[in-house]
């Protein structure tokens, strides 16, 4: 009978302490008022969205609302299985799969990118010195931002301008390039080289390295058909894809996700927010680097965009959005918080023309310091 009791006070101790993260001041957090905060603020400025927070190492908070598809036919619901492009966020996967590589290598993150470009390629020399932290953290002094492969390859034959920090989407989408020589090594693309096929041979390993080194041991279980394009896990070619919107005008013609896997790394990946909270979880769990490299990744804003000095200590994000002429766009955003906590939502609209609220940093952390 005493063994029954204990093991009943061990059960009520560990889901107590579940439901209660703290920080060493012993203060107390809500992951409910938490998620209560997400459903309150962000509904009423988007047309379709899917939030997950995870805490210590299984995501523990779910849930979606508004529509995924407004058209002729009807409206469909946004659901927590409903996947959209993460837009920049992107970026954080990307960077997780550079820095395993360098890992594995032995490498650091002042290893130089040039030994890791095309064969073919002319390489300005100016990029000689340019590092992996410089690249990941923006400090690349590119002249171009387009991500396709032969504005690449042109980019790297112009002079490198001052390398201070510019947010620079050809920065990532180099890595879908990088990524596959590092892994593959340069001998393994001189036939694709020979043959004009390396567009095509880089961005197809890049996808299958995403899928292995990041989705995979983060344990998604369609990681093996995740793409940088709609995709769904049914097989279904009527499976009911979300468009993106003007919130604040439905009256805008709606655009449609777009095939990205020849411009992947900066942006692209198309997952639910379950998804993504699954990949922030197995990182904070060290399942996908060590803890040196994941404070690496942190500090010097590799992956990540920075940080949020809030009530409680620093909280990491990054955000991603796209937005057309006429407003028509989405958002998202990824948050890690000091006590084991950590958040992705997606939204499928901007609020506003020329306006930014899911991706604000602010509203996030506020909606976290509020739960306390």
């Amino acid at each position: 009978m005493k063994a029954i009791f204990l093991c009943f006070l061990l059960a009520w101790f560990f889901v107590s302490c579940e439901k209660e993260p703290q920080l060493a001041n012993a203060s107390t957090f809500s992951l409910d008022k938490f998620e209560q905060n997400i459903k309150a603020f962000y509904p009423p400025g988007v047309t379709g969205y899917s939030y997950a927070i995870s805490y210590l190492d299984k995501v523990d908070r779910y849930g979606a609302g508004g529509n995924a598809r407004i058209s002729a036919d009807g409206l469909t619901v946004y659901t927590a299985e409903t996947r959209q492009e993460l837009f920049s966020v992107t970026k954080f996967i990307t960077a997780i799969a550079i820095c395993k590589i360098l890992h594995d290598k032995g490498k650091t993150l002042d290893e130089k990118v040039v030994g890791y470009l095309p064969a073919n390629w002319k390489i300005h020399s100016s990029y000689n010195d340019l590092t992996f932290e410089q690249l990941l953290s923006h400090k690349s002094g590119f002249s171009m931002e387009d991500r396709s492969f032969d504005s690449l390859r042109k980019m790297m034959n112009i002079p490198q301008v001052s390398n201070s920090y510019n947010y620079n989407n050809a920065n990532y989408a180099l890595c879908r390039i990088l990524l596959p020589y590092m892994y593959r090594g340069k001998a393994y693309f001189q036939s694709a080289e020979n043959q004009n096929i390396n567009e095509t041979a880089t961005a197809w390993e890049f996808r299958s390295l995403i899928r292995e080194l990041v989705l995979k041991p983060s344990q998604l279980q369609y990681y093996n058909i995740a793409d940088f394009k709609d995709w769904n896990h049914q097989g279904s070619t009527v499976f009911p894809y979300t468009r993106y919107y003007l919130n604040s005008d439905l009256t805008v013609p709606s655009a449609a996700n777009t095939d990205d896997v020849l411009i992947a790394g900066s942006r692209g990946l198309t997952l639910t927010s379950y998804e993504v909270a699954q990949v922030l979880t197995a990182f904070e769990n060290k399942k996908l680097l060590n803890e040196n490299w994941m404070n690496e990744m942190k500090n010097k804003k590799c992956g990540f965009d920075s940080w949020v000095s809030g009530a409680h200590g620093k909280y990491y994000w990054k955000n991603g959005g796209w937005v057309t002429n006429s407003g028509v766009g989405g958002e998202t955003i990824i948050m890690i918080f000091p006590n084991g906590v950590r958040v992705s939502l997606n939204c499928n609209s901007n609020r506003k023309l020329s306006d930014q609220f899911v991706g604000d940093p602010s509203n996030m952390a506020k909606a976290y310091d509020d739960a306390w």
